[in-house]
């Protein structure tokens, strides 16, 4: 059999390792701003256009559908994949082209189908087709953007510095949220006028479509990849397809016997996301009603951009919920037993006047197991508290405990 052969060698731009691993990691910035326009603005914007809520549930299939299929093919592809330009960066910024276009085709549904139909009622049910087959077409596409950039984190860090990677990945992701709601909260009309778009989704799309460009591109500049020659397949044309349904039986397969406490946790993931999916697609349009219903001044209704409002409603509570999510993850190890990192041999000793409060906490902490259970349980005591809001504070309230 053919060895597996590679030409040069791993590398990324940067004088400190700060630098280095901020433009590893930048395009997931750009990803989680796009993923924040989408659960944020696009719920409401297909209700909007007339699609029902049960409808618009299906429509967010696309999410668990991209993932499921789009993360294993890519990966698979990228590889095999012998491109001078590496494994990675091509599928990376096919996909953020395409992310774009989906985007532009979704703020712009209307005027693309009003170039082509006259029919009003034909024109209505296409703009529904063509928005929904956008939004598929942002989560496929963004998908494998997504697969592949965290892929450059394994390919190209030494197996000591992956786990730092995928710290400062995490912590992309949570600027990217906070980024992302943050202008969504904003009133972009005002700041940009009409001159990207003259309501606030639109200006939100080229928003998104520059991030993500100057993210992904910062991303393919600073990484140079190794260059695979050959794959060691001596009947490589014939593999591609019997491979990718290897991956999908071998996915059946460990599904289906998987040891009896993994099956357990899998258990307790599938039942959480069930509460977890309306959650994300779905508490922008409750915070909005919740805001018309209760706190909204008499003359919000007739606003002439009400998306916008609801959309910046919506994003405020994000905020809080991005700002909860950040902080929890960075606290809660050290009151998590079980989380402690490596210390070779140190032990740190806390100063004599804090020393008991130390101790106390050592005491009580809970096992990660425990840890977990409580988050769920907080999860679904606020999920049972919320068709008894009444105001948009308790509403945002409920909104930050889901950060926990």
């Amino acid at each position: 059999m053919a060895q597996v052969s590679w030409s040069g060698t791993a590398r990324i731009k940067g004088s400190s390792e700060a630098t280095r691993m901020a433009l590893l990691t930048i395009s997931l910035i750009g990803i989680q701003f796009t993923w924040g326009v989408e659960m944020t603005y696009c719920t409401p914007y297909l209700l909007r256009l007339g699609l029902t809520k049960d409808k618009v549930s299906l429509v967010w299939l696309a999410g668990p559908l991209s993932g499921l299929i789009m993360a294993p093919i890519v990966g698979l592809l990228a590889d095999k994949s012998t491109s001078p330009w590496g494994r990675r960066r091509p599928f990376m910024a096919i996909g953020t082209l395409i992310v774009c276009a989906s985007l532009f085709i979704l703020g712009w549904t209307s005027e693309v189908v009003s170039f082509f139909v006259q029919d009003p009622e034909t024109k209505k049910s296409a703009t529904v087709i063509l928005a929904v087959l956008a939004i598929y077409g942002v989560d496929f596409a963004i998908n494998a953007v997504q697969a592949c950039g965290r892929g450059l984190i394994s390919d190209t860090l030494p197996l000591s510095k992956q786990q730092m990677g995928s710290a400062w990945a995490s912590r992309m992701v949570a600027v990217g949220s906070l980024i992302g709601y943050g202008f969504g909260a904003m009133d972009l009309t005002k700041l940009f006028g009409n001159s990207i778009g003259e309501t606030q989704f639109k200006q939100l799309i080229v928003v998104a479509g520059l991030i993500l460009v100057s993210t992904v591109g910062a991303t393919c500049w600073a990484v140079e990849e190794r260059i695979l020659i050959t794959n060691g397949k001596e009947n490589e044309e014939t593999t591609a397809l019997e491979t990718i349904k290897g991956l999908f039986r071998q996915i059946w397969d460990t599904a289906l016997n998987m040891p009896e406490r993994i099956a357990a946790i899998c258990w307790v993931q599938f039942w959480c996301w069930i509460g977890w999916f309306p959650f994300l697609f779905y508490s922008t349009t409750w915070l909005g009603e919740v805001y018309l219903r209760f706190n909204a001044p008499a003359d919000a209704k007739e606003h002439p951009d009400s998306l916008a409002q609801v959309g910046r409603v919506g994003s405020s509570a994000l905020i809080v919920f991005s700002i909860v999510t950040f902080v929890s993850s960075m606290v809660m190890p050290w009151f998590i037993d079980g989380l402690e990192e490596e210390t070779d041999g140190f032990t740190p000793r806390p100063p004599a006047s804090i020393a008991w409060i130390v101790e106390e906490v050592q005491k009580h902490k809970p096992p990660l197991v425990s840890a977990w259970s409580y988050s769920h349980i907080i999860f679904a005591g606020s999920m049972i508290a919320a068709p008894f809001v009444t105001s948009l504070r308790a509403a945002t309230t409920i909104v930050a405990l889901c950060g926990v």
